[in-house]
């Protein structure tokens, strides 16, 4: 892929040493392991290959600078999932919101996203709804060209929280969209996952719930 070149242009701008070194291993596991194929079990009827030969330029909102997510979050992610996941972390702009404990958020917060022409952009999502928290997000993906969008979404439902997620995809029918959702929930927390898909060349979104304590 071109993306080698890029990244190694865009690393040594990376201020913290600790997301540097996380960035780092997850391209490694790229260069190594590639785009999943079809011999793989879990994409067995996910094709990629369309994806894979075309030249995608790296949307310079990559490594965006001041998001203050704390490494223990971050490193949970699981990047070595499978291609897709770690060229998201890798280039990953990362974006975190933190909804404190014991507050109710009565308006939706959205996060939407647009990709260019012959231009892949990395988004990464981290919420953390502390206890006793309530809020709705909408994450929204909209394009009219022939895009690749490779997203990250961590969430994280503490104790008594409740998150509720719209998840909207809007894309044209030349882009390529993949993404990933990883939530944890603790005790007696709830979430609630509404996911809407309406274009795309290649459209795949991957969920992975983890219940940590009784009454998720």
């Amino acid at each position: 892929t071109n993306f080698g070149a890029r990244f190694r242009e865009m690393i040594a701008n990376e201020p913290d040493a600790d997301l540097r070194s996380l960035r780092e291993s997850s391209f490694a596991f790229f260069e190594a392991s590639g785009f999943p194929t079809p011999k793989l079990e879990d994409w067995k009827y996910t094709n990629v290959a369309p994806l894979a030969a075309a030249e995608w330029s790296v949307d310079d909102s990559s490594f965006a600078a001041g998001q203050e997510v704390p490494q223990d979050t971050q490193r949970q992610f699981r990047s070595e999932r499978n291609g897709f996941t770690a060229l998201n972390l890798a280039f990953a702009n990362i974006a975190f919101l933190r909804i404190e404990k014991d507050t109710v958020i009565a308006e939706p917060i959205e996060f939407a996203f647009e990709g260019e022409d012959a231009t892949a952009i990395f988004p990464h999502i981290v919420v953390v709804a502390e206890s006793g928290s309530k809020a709705t997000i909408v994450e929204s993906y909209c394009s009219q060209a022939k895009s690749f969008t490779n997203s990250g979404v961590q969430i994280i439902v503490e104790d008594n929280a409740s998150l509720t997620h719209y998840r909207v995809q809007r894309e044209s029918a030349d882009a390529f969209q993949y993404g990933v959702t990883e939530t944890s929930l603790g005790r007696d927390s709830r979430y609630d996952l509404t996911s809407i898909n309406l274009g795309g060349a290649i459209s795949r979104h991957d969920i992975d719930v983890k219940f940590t304590a009784e009454g998720g």
